[in-house]
């Protein structure tokens, strides 16, 4: 793109589309999904384990642990933004941020969201760091994490994989290149006929299932 376009050319994150509520709606990954901390039947000090999940807990502990020491493995820029050095010898850090020591969290966190978006953007090489920043704090800005449940297998979801997929994507290319008076009406007809190849005998299946499990919506 710089080539075609020019060096000050880019890709910006912008937030494109209001919802009927006038959000800017994403859904995003469920971030504790690959954090799960137990102690297992043969711990035999619970209490000690405990005191130190809870020492971890601490912003001041997991801060220190992410980036280290001051000078040594991170530099603090003027605007707040923390860069961390690479350290050999007796400070060197195990993995990136230390993300196998700070358990409690996934990712940075330096304790105000602008500041760690912007100690973000630093780590990638050749790609001017306000890009980065700006899609960082567009990609949370008004985001939702979808809840998960497990239902266990849904009969109606046998061998339909493929079939959702290509009419989904049929869909949306087919409402997005139509003419905007006919967006509605293009739409439309493509979710009712997702709905009609099977959907709705999934959404069906797993709306009883949930409701076996979890108790019906009041």
């Amino acid at each position: 793109m710089k080539k075609m376009q020019g060096s000050d050319a880019a890709f910006i994150a912008v937030d494109c589309f209001k919802n009927e509520a006038g959000k800017y709606r994403k859904y995003l990954g469920a971030t504790t999904s690959d954090r799960k901390l137990f102690f297992p039947a043969t711990n035999d000090e619970p209490v000690a384990s405990l005191l130190y999940l809870n020492w971890l807990s601490k912003l001041d502990n997991r801060k220190f642990l992410q980036i280290g020491e001051e000078g040594v493995t991170h530099v603090t820029n003027p605007d707040g933004s923390v860069k961390v050095t690479a350290v050999k010898g007796e400070k060197i850090q195990n993995s990136a941020l230390n993300i196998d020591y700070t358990i409690t969290i996934n990712g940075l966190d330096l304790g105000d969201p602008g500041i760690t978006a912007k100690s973000l953007a630093l780590s990638y090489a050749g790609i001017d760091a306000k890009y980065i920043e700006k899609s960082y704090l567009t990609q949370r800005t008004e985001g939702r994490v979808a809840k998960i449940f497990n239902l266990g297998k849904i009969d109606s979801e046998e061998g339909m994989g493929p079939v959702e997929t290509e009419k989904r994507n049929n869909m949306l290319t087919q409402a997005v290149v139509a003419k905007t008076k006919d967006f509605d009406k293009v739409y439309d007809a493509g979710f009712k006929d997702i709905l009609a190849s099977g959907v709705q005998a999934i959404i069906d299946e797993r709306q009883a299932k949930y409701n076996a499990l979890f108790g019906a919506k009041k």
